[in-house]
């Protein structure tokens, strides 16, 4: 058939709705070839893309035996492979990762178990996969996002056709949230509330007591989950520590993305997609890897 009589396929509504405003800037700047100086893009938090952070030595030579061995070339299990798996659950139970005076509630279990552990592609898939998995747009449930955010999870809502709404962080107070705000906004359709700490763009990082009170808001309201994006929780300053939802011990509804890729500084690296999304009810998951941890309830 020739060109002429072609006629382009039309786009669904879902690729119509999905547009990432980060990309669109990125993807628009130019830098005249003739210039004397060069471009130095500030635009992508990609610690490794000028050579000056490298890949670990350890994680390289890791990842050359394996491929080396020729024994993991196949197919493995769909949430990852057992090993991986087991090294996040130990990572993320106690006591490697709780501030035990700082629970907010102690009915829950403080070990992971593996069998519970999901590896996802990347912290972007992850963070898709939480927001998919808890909420339904054709309910008009909703969920709540920060200001200022990451472009990435209004990408994800408006894909999924999610009602969306933005509860504010104080530059005053060092961008932490606005929690009598936050809480005017929570309904009987909301669902789930995203927090993003450390924050990109805002470069803010909550202290324990500023987390637990936002926990103590959440607790109060029974249909919701927490998903905490975490991917900046291991690069911060030596000074500096990141407090996380887990850590405060309020396991049993919050979801938590990291990436491991972005901690060693190889963030193109990824592990595998996750599986279709598990039964509504109390979770919890690490991305690239991710995990998610069941509750007692349906």
């Amino acid at each position: 058939m020739s060109s002429s009589t072609t006629k382009p396929l039309p786009a669904s509504s879902t690729s119509r709705r999905t547009c990432n405003p980060i990309r669109q800037i990125v993807d628009s700047i130019t830098f005249p070839a003739s210039h004397p100086l060069k471009m130095i893009p500030l635009s992508i938090g990609d610690p490794s893309i000028f050579g000056n952070l490298s890949v670990p030595s350890a994680l390289t030579e890791s990842l050359f035996n394996v491929i080396k061995s020729n024994k993991h070339n196949g197919y493995s299990a769909t949430v990852g492979s057992q090993i991986p798996r087991q090294a996040v659950a130990e990572r993320y139970s106690y006591p490697n990762y709780y501030y035990p005076h700082l629970t907010v509630q102690n009915s829950f279990t403080k070990q992971i178990d593996y069998t519970n552990v999901f590896l996802a592609s990347g912290c972007s898939a992850a963070l898709a996969w939480a927001i998919e998995s808890l909420i339904n747009s054709s309910s008009n449930e909703n969920i709540l996002l920060p200001l200022p955010l990451f472009p990435l999870y209004a990408t994800i809502c408006s894909r999924n056709d999610i009602k969306v709404k933005y509860y504010n962080c104080l530059a005053e107070k060092g961008w932490e949230i606005d929690l009598e705000h936050l809480e005017s906004l929570i309904d009987s359709n909301t669902r789930a509330i995203l927090i993003n700490n450390p924050s990109n763009p805002a470069g803010s990082n909550f202290c324990r007591r500023h987390l637990v009170d936002f926990l103590r808001v959440c607790e109060r309201q029974p249909q919701l989950a927490v998903i905490s994006d975490e991917i900046y929780a291991d690069i911060v300053f030596p000074s500096s520590s990141s407090s996380s939802a887990g850590r405060a011990g309020w396991r049993p509804r919050e979801w938590s993305a990291r990436s491991s890729s972005r901690s060693a500084r190889a963030a193109s690296w990824r592990a595998r997609a996750p599986p279709a999304p598990a039964t509504r009810g109390s979770s919890r998951c690490i991305s690239s890897p991710m995990r998610r941890r069941r509750s007692s309830s349906p």
